[in-house]
């Protein structure tokens, strides 16, 4: 049974709504700490008797939480949570811990401690973190599309990943537009192309559009912290990215 908890998360107020859900799912037990850094972390660890579970965010103040247990040994069996697309990270549930994609829900945590629970059973919580740190590490590198085939007419073409500004959904059909303005009909939906496309390069910014970092040529706030993004070539429509998305959208142009 968990009777303490530590969370490591850099934003107040991921961390308050992380707690309060706990508080929930969890009211025999009690937080321990809530840290905001690797540094911060690595230096309570060393002088804290470990919790039952620790609530980590992969993207902290100083840098990637990957490095906290490189400087010293949890204990403790951890769950991560993280603003990564949960497509790129699909292949990271088997024989991992857990990961909550943010924003978290009530039953995203749920499942995570449920299978918590399953895996203190089978297997060593060591074991499991070792295995999902290395295939988080940057070492690990997905295979994605570096060019598609598209059919103009009779005609077939390629078209690098690199020439590629923006893909939206027109009529059901997936439209890139590429940098120097044309227009290219892919045969893929979004949430396929999601997969396809490097997400350090491309970013899913709402249900009709995957944008490339190097379109985005004016951003501003809007209500209730959406960002509205101006693209170049101009976009045939304006594209906002929600409140749930803009964080993990700020991390993301950050990371470039």
């Amino acid at each position: 049974m968990i009777q303490q908890y530590l969370i490591i998360e850099d934003e107040d107020a991921a961390a308050r709504r992380l707690h309060k859900m706990l508080q929930q799912l969890l009211p025999q037990a009690t937080c321990v700490a809530t840290l905001p850094s690797v540094q911060k972390s690595v230096q309570w660890l060393q002088q804290h008797q470990h919790p039952d579970v620790i609530f980590m965010d992969i993207h902290l103040a100083d840098g990637s939480s990957f490095e906290i247990p490189k400087q010293v040994s949890i204990q403790s069996p951890i769950i991560f949570t993280t603003a990564y697309d949960q497509y790129a990270l699909e292949a990271f549930k088997l024989n991992s811990i857990d990961y909550i994609l943010k924003p978290a829900t009530l039953n995203d945590i749920e499942l995570a401690l449920n299978k918590l629970e399953r895996l203190q059973r089978h297997s060593t919580a060591q074991q499991a973190l070792a295995q999902l740190v290395a295939k988080l590490s940057p070492t690990a590198k997905p295979a994605y599309k570096e060019r598609f085939v598209v059919k103009i007419g009779e005609q077939l073409k390629t078209v690098e990943t690199q020439q590629i500004a923006y893909v939206f959904t027109e009529y059901k059909t997936s439209i890139a537009i590429l940098f120097d303005g044309k227009k290219m009909p892919l045969d893929a939906n979004l949430d396929e192309l999601e997969t396809q496309l490097h997400p350090q390069h491309f970013f899913r910014a709402n249900r009709q559009f995957i944008v490339s970092y190097k379109a985005i040529a004016q951003m501003h706030t809007y209500t209730k912290s959406r960002i509205i993004i101006t693209l170049q070539p101009p976009a045939p429509e304006e594209v906002v990215v929600s409140s749930e998305k803009s964080a993990a959208f700020k991390d993301w142009l950050a990371g470039n």
